[in-house]
């Protein structure tokens, strides 16, 4: 048994992925089914299976956008947490990427760390470990309701710090692509406060 990670289907997408998702994230930070779906048809979004061996173990969903990589989901099924799976995962997105695509680094949003919800200390340590680390503004991520306050970090692949000017192009670009189906997604871009200590 071994780390692997094989291309999705929609029929896996819809039989295995949504419904760990629905488990596992906050209803407020997912996007209905259909719209998913419709990224993975139209190829703007990369999902895979991670597998542990022959077993389904969990998922990883990104697109590539100009140099960078955004991560949008990454989730090990709870019954293979603590074998390292994620972290395989991420290393092997960089090197691919990287390698294959000459992607600079990786982008990925984060829930605010809050000490009366553990999971969100998991992840920042989880994301900090594998070499990820917050960037300097003050973000929001588009939803149905309207956004949610959230971390923005990058995890270097072939750029240790993207300039300012690049973080704002990559989010803008992710949110004509990840967020179109929201009209107010360009009103949430332009309360994104990006800081000159990038």
């Amino acid at each position: 048994p071994g780390y692997t990670a094989e291309a999705g289907t929609l029929d896996e997408f819809a039989d295995i992925i949504y419904p760990d998702m629905l488990r596992q994230f906050p209803q407020n930070e997912l996007k209905e089914k259909f719209i998913f779906e419709n990224l993975i048809e139209s190829g703007r979004l990369s999902a895979f299976i991670i597998k542990d061996g022959r077993q389904n173990a969990g998922y990883i969903s990104y697109l590539k956008t100009g140099d960078f990589i955004w991560l949008d989901y990454l989730a090990i099924f709870k019954e293979f947490h603590s074998r390292g799976l994620g972290a395989a995962a991420l290393f092997e997105l960089k090197e691919n990427m990287s390698r294959t695509q000459s992607a600079k680094g990786c982008f990925l949003e984060v829930e605010k760390e809050d000490l009366e919800l553990p999971d969100t200390i998991r992840r920042v340590k989880f994301y900090n470990r594998a070499g990820a680390f917050r960037l300097p503004c003050d973000y929001l991520y588009p939803n149905r309701t309207y956004a949610l306050e959230m971390d923005l970090f990058y995890l270097p692949f072939l750029l240790d710090k993207p300039a300012k000017e690049q973080v704002q192009k990559t989010v803008r670009d992710i949110f004509s692509v990840l967020h179109a189906d929201l009209p107010h997604a360009g009103q949430v871009y332009s309360e994104i406060v990006f800081r000159d200590s990038f």
